[in-house]
């Protein structure tokens, strides 16, 4: 289920390089709600129903880095 959201959140643009770290960053926040949208570290639905984000965009963003090295 995890791979189909994020093959909705642009997966493989991501993976062929049309896709910046930080646009499939942000499309991912708006699935997951414990991820930051932005440098701001707000979630994309913060204060929704007590959502907020539970990383910040720096670990965010260095992840991708880092799986974009394995891809």
């Amino acid at each position: 289920m995890a791979m189909t959201l994020a093959r909705e959140a642009g997966l493989e643009a991501w993976q062929a390089g049309r896709l910046s770290d930080d646009a499939f960053a942000h499309n991912l926040s708006r699935i997951w709600a414990g991820l930051p949208a932005d440098a701001s570290n707000q979630s994309y639905y913060e204060g929704v129903a007590g959502n907020r984000a539970t990383a910040d965009w720096t670990q965010v963003t260095t992840a991708l880095e880092s799986a974009r090295a394995w891809s």
